[in-house]
């Protein structure tokens, strides 16, 4: 759905590590979303540091 743990907390009035704990089970996918963007960050700052390029900050 595209939500953040955080809104659904506080739109339920529960706290961000319930949710995670109670409905984290129903988006598996979004794991593997995190590993990849992960890698993709840590592959991309390796690359830039052997070329001596500034890493951007990511916000």
């Amino acid at each position: 759905m595209g939500f953040s743990p955080l809104l659904i907390a506080e739109r339920i009035g529960d706290t961000v590590d319930m949710v995670n704990n109670v409905y984290g089970h129903l988006y598996p996918n979004r794991h593997i979303e995190v590993v990849e963007k992960l890698q993709e960050i840590v592959s991309y700052s390796y690359h830039a540091q052997k070329q001596n390029r500034k890493i951007p900050v990511i916000k």
